[in-house]
């Protein structure tokens, strides 16, 4: 069964371009094996068989006549969310009611294929879906909290357009019925990609949720022109079922080793009263440098970074969710050249410093469909939400320098009208005292005009300004950075801007049932310039055009969208003109 992840070709007539760093974007599933049916068809027995759970219609039916209390009577029509807050009735259960990927009662969706689809997939647990509710039996009925647990599983991969209804009502009391439909996660996968006669592939296999429990494990080979190297993922939103989160990370490579584990108590709602973070990581491989998307220099970068802290909140206060945060954080780079190295290495540099945080986020969240993204529900935050942090790197806490260190971010949406919104965002941070390093500023606009439900028109603009950047951490535009029909690391600077116009059209074609399609046409400009520790020729204004498909997956948790875009650089170097197939995945339109 080919329910895809995604292929990433950026090809020239003349040339391959250089594969993307993003190895999860050129991802597509292989059909699967024989062998891998029968071995989970034997493991089924032996790992249980998804929670018998009755569907929506039994549960609302035969369920509340069943589990009502006998002194009362279930009302045929349960009120409003506004009436049942009004009236302060309390949540009396839970039903749960998840369905697996196929519906096999459409005409559509009954085939031979799609039965087995559904027979070889491991339901998500009830336990599981309970885990990332934001309530409970006995709480009071909160329509907010509702909205916010379903923007919750909405993020969640491995489920598709979960519903939560209140149903069962009597005096006083309701139930809640929580309706969720997976999607397909469990993916053997292959990657590939070449430029210049080198070539890169990977093996492995995925799943989103590791045996109906929402887990993520991943285990892959790849092997490209900067390394070859195996790869272990394992993420945990929900260790043993509570709020702790796990992610861990080993990559074992032929020029080092990337190893990481977050273990994090998180906000994970508005409403939420404290964070607690503990990180470590420690990478050792090399890095590349490009000219017009073409390597020329190498070094040796090893990476240490740690990082352990505690928030707390007050909760949601008049609209609004304030976080305090404090910690201590460790970041050692050290970097040196290699035999192939043509540039001077970037300079090895420790902090270690205490910091403090505050955060707020306004509680203005509204759903929407057919934005960013094709056939599902999004939502989308026009809420004020800023952070800002201030530290102090210390030599007495093994810091090679004094350094006070900045960050702040703010971002809103505004709703111009019923048909046009605008969502904008800026961001400053860097290191001071002395000269001051790495220091950047930035912002950005994105703009979305609705035309009709199947086509909107989309705008993004935005500006970067840095100073004393960090050698290994210039801004970039290429392929990855703004401009689609251009190769990788084009271009470098120390500021740079960028436009993006974009029409839109969402289709209701299904094919297979397995994607939704759409369109769309779009012009890419931009322009970096300034300082850069890799000297190349700067050209200028860069602009492409191009046209794409937009494939959006139904079905599977890999990814959201597959682009097959034919783009044309108007601009840049004679070699690198020409017309560019580009296939990729991405989480939007």
């Amino acid at each position: 069964m080919a329910l895809y992840n995604g292929i990433l070709v950026n090809s020239n007539l003349r040339r391959l371009s250089q594969d993307r760093s993003h190895a999860l974007n050129r991802v597509f599933v292989m059909p699967r094996t024989l062998l891998f049916s029968l071995l989970i068809i034997l493991l089924r027995p032996a790992l249980g068989a998804a929670a018998s759970v009755a569907s929506a219609d039994e549960l609302q039916v035969a369920g509340c006549a069943a589990q009502t209390p006998s002194s009362q009577t279930p009302s045929s029509q349960t009120p409003s969310s506004q009436a049942l807050q009004a009236e302060g009735v309390r949540i009396r259960r839970i039903m749960f009611s998840p369905s697996n990927i196929f519906d096999e009662t459409k005409p559509g969706e009954r085939t031979g294929l799609f039965k087995l689809a559904n027979r070889l997939h491991i339901k998500t647990k009830v336990g599981t879906l309970r885990a990332q509710l934001l309530f409970t039996e006995g709480d009071l009925y909160s329509d907010r909290v509702l909205q916010e647990t379903a923007r919750n599983l909405r993020t969640l991969r491995y489920l598709r357009e979960p519903v939560l209804t209140p149903v069962c009502y009597t005096p006083g009391f309701v139930d809640v019925l929580v309706q969720t439909r997976d999607v397909w996660t469990l993916a053997p996968t292959l990657t590939f990609g070449r430029k210049g006669g080198n070539n890169a592939t990977s093996f492995g296999i995925e799943d989103n949720n590791f045996l109906g429990y929402g887990k993520v494990l991943e285990v892959s080979r790849r092997s490209d022109r900067k390394r070859d190297s195996s790869n272990l993922v394992y993420r945990d939103p929900n260790l043993a079922f509570g709020r702790w989160t796990l992610d861990a990370l080993l990559t074992n490579s032929s020029d080092g080793h990337n190893i990481s584990a977050r273990v994090e108590h998180p906000f994970f709602a508005l409403d939420s009263r404290w964070q607690a973070v503990f990180e470590l990581s420690d990478f050792d491989g090399e890095q590349s440098r490009s000219v017009f998307g073409d390597e020329i220099d190498r070094y040796r970068q090893q990476s240490k970074q740690g990082e352990l802290g505690f928030g707390f909140s007050n909760g949601l206060v008049n609209g609004w969710s304030t976080r305090y945060f404090t910690g201590l954080r460790y970041e050692q780079q050290r970097f040196t050249a290699l035999a192939t190295s043509t540039l001077a290495v970037p300079t090895d540099r420790t902090l270690a410093y205490p910091f403090v945080r505050i955060e707020g986020i306004q509680d203005d969240f509204a759903t929407t469909f057919n934005q960013d993204q094709i056939g599902r529900t999004e939502d989308q935050e026009f809420g004020i939400n800023y952070s800002l942090e201030l530290g102090m790197s210390l030599p007495v806490l093994g810091a090679d320098r004094n350094q006070a260190l900045l960050r702040a971010k703010i971002s809103d949406g505004l709703r111009l009208g019923e048909k046009d919104f605008l969502f904008l965002n800026a961001y400053a941070d860097g290191r001071f005292i002395g000269a001051g390093e790495n220091q950047r500023v930035g912002a950005g606009a994105r703009y979305f005009y609705r035309q009709s439900d199947r086509s909107s028109f989309y705008a993004a603009l935005s500006g970067d300004y840095g100073r004393n950047l960090d050698a290994e951490s210039p801004f970039v535009l290429g392929g990855e950075n703004g401009l689609r029909a251009y190769p990788f690391d084009y271009q470098y600077g120390d500021r740079r801007a960028q436009l993006t116009l974009e029409q839109r059209v969402y289709t209701d074609w299904k094919p297979f049932q397995l994607f939704q399609v759409g369109a769309a046409a779009f012009i890419d400009v931009a322009r970096v310039w300034g300082d850069s520790a890799v000297p190349a020729e700067n050209l200028g204004t860069l602009k492409d055009i191009g046209i794409g498909l937009r494939l959006g997956s139904l079905r599977a948790a890999r990814a959201n969208s597959l682009h097959i875009d034919l783009a044309y650089p108007m601009d840049g170097r004679q070699a690198d003109r020409g017309l560019q197939l580009i296939v990729e995945t991405r989480a939007s339109f």
